[in-house]
C-alpha cells in the first residue's frame, strides 16, 4: 500500500519489532527502472513545470486542521494533491488516474489530517502576504505555535490510544466486495468535489503546504476512503508497501524515540522551482531540531532521494513496485534526518 506522503497503514504485524527486522533485512527486489516521466513531479515537492510569478511574499504559518478557517485547510489539501497527482504511483493503483487522480490524494490526505489528535499544528502553508515582508511573518507565528504545541502535544502522546484498530485485512479484501466499495468511493469523490485542476492559480492564495507531526507506535491510523479507490490487482503491492512503511516507522522509533513524521510537502505546479519547497523543509527542519527530534519521510524517486540527501537526509530502505500489465510504478526511498548531534544513525537499508 501506498500511505503516508504518502501515509500509514495501521497493519497488524504481529510482533512489530520482529516484523521490522525481518523486512529491513529481507533482500531488496531490484525491478526494471522507466525513465521518470517529463510531468512527474518531485516529492515533498518541486514540479518539472515552468514557474509562474509569485506574490509579492508568501507568509508562514502553522495551523490545526480542526480550528483553521476550513477552505485554507482545504486548499492546503488541494495544493497538496496537485503535487502529488503526477507520480507513477498514482497510474499503479488507480484504474483512471485522470479521472480520479486529485481526488485520491486529496482523500488520503484529508484522512491523515481527521485521524491524527488534537489540539495539533500539523499542517505547514505559505499563504499569499501581498506587501508584507514574509521573513518578519515566518518567524512570530510559527515561534509561537511551537510553544503551544510543545506545551500540550507531548502530554498527549504519553499514552496515547490507537486513533483506529489495527486493520488485518489487506487492501485486496477491503476491495473485494464491489458494491460496498462503489458506496465507499462515491463518498470519497463527493467530499473532494472542489479540487482544483493541477497547473491553475495556486488555490486561494495557498502557495505550498506540507503535513508532518510527532510520530510514536500509538499513532496508527487506517485510510478506507483511499484504500477504496486503489485497484483490485494492485491491492496486494498497495498493503506490501504499508506494512513496510509501518515497520520502519517503528525501527526509527526504536533508535531515537518520538520523531517528525513528514507525510507530505507540496508546491503549487505553477509556482515551482521558486525555493517555495525549500521553505517549507526549512521550518520543519527548525521544528525537529527545536525538539530533539529525528526527522522521517519518503522521498518519491532519485532526483528527490538526491534532493534530501543535501538537507541530512539519510537513507534507510529503498522500495520499487511494478505490477505485471499495469502502468505506472511505485518507487520510495525511505529516509531520515537524526536529531542534531546524532549523525550517521540513520544509514543501512537499501543498496
Amino acid at each position: 500500500m501506498h500511505r503516508s506522503p504518502a501515509a500509514l497503514l495501521g497493519a497488524a504485524l504481529g510482533s512489530p519489532h520482529a516484523a521490522a527486522a525481518a523486512l529491513l533485512l529481507r533482500p531488496q527486489t531490484r525491478l526494471p527502472q522507466p525513465p521518470d516521466p517529463a510531468t512527474a513531479h518531485a516529492l515533498m515537492s518541486v514540479s518539472s513545470a515552468t514557474p509562474a510569478p509569485a506574490p509579492a511574499s508568501w507568509a508562514l504559518s502553522r495551523l490545526d486542521p480542526g480550528s483553521c478557517p476550513r477552505e485554507v485547510a482545504d486548499r492546503c489539501q488541494d495544493v497538496i494533491s496537485q503535487a502529488f497527482v503526477a507520480e507513477p504511483s498514482t497510474q499503479l493503483y488507480l484504474s483512471d488516474p485522470a479521472a480520479h487522480g486529485l481526488r485520491f490524494w486529496r482523500t488520503m490526505v484529508s484522512e491523515i489530517m481527521r485521524a491524527l489528535p488534537g489540539p495539533g499544528l500539523p499542517l505547514y502553508a505559505l499563504v499569499a502576504a501581498a506587501g508584507t515582508e514574509a521573513a518578519g511573518l515566518e518567524a512570530t507565528p510559527l515561534v509561537a505555535a511551537a510553544g503551544a504545541e510543545a506545551a500540550g502535544a507531548e502530554a498527549a502522546e504519553v499514552g496515547a490510544a490507537p486513533l483506529l484498530a489495527a486493520a488485518s485485512s489487506t487492501a485486496a479484501t477491503e476491495v473485494a466486495e464491489v458494491a460496498e466499495a462503489a458506496e465507499v468511493v462515491e463518498v470519497a469523490e463527493q467530499g473532494a468535489a472542489e479540487v482544483t485542476e493541477p497547473g491553475s492559480a495556486p488555490p486561494q492564495g495557498v502557495a505550498a503546504a506540507a503535513l508532518a507531526y510527532t510520530w510514536h507506535p500509538g499513532l496508527a491510523y487506517g485510510m478506507p476512503l483511499t484504500e477504496a479507490m486503489v485497484r483490485p490487482e494492485a491491492a496486494a503491492a498497495w498493503d506490501e508497501c504499508g506494512t513496510l512503511w509501518h515497520a520502519l516507522l517503528l525501527d526509527t522509533h526504536d533508535r531515537y524515540g518520538p520523531f517528525q513524521n513528514v507525510d507530505f510537502i507540496g508546491v503549487c505546479p505553477c509556482l515551482a522551482s521558486a525555493g517555495l519547497g525549500r521553505r517549507l523543509l526549512d521550518a520543519l527542519l527548525r521544528d525537529a531540531d527545536a525538539r530533539g527530534h529525528a526527522s522521517f519521510l519518503a522521498a518519491c524517486g532519485r532526483r528527490n532521494r538526491v534532493w534530501y540527501g543535501r538537507h541530512g537526509y539519510e537513507l534507510l530502505h529503498e522500495y520499487r513496485c511494478c505490477v505485471a500489465g499495469l502502468a505506472g510504478h511505485s518507487e520510495l526511498h525511505f529516509m531520515v534526518r537524526p536529531p542534531l548531534g546524532r549523525g550517521g544513525g540513520g544509514g543501512g537499508g537499501g543498496g
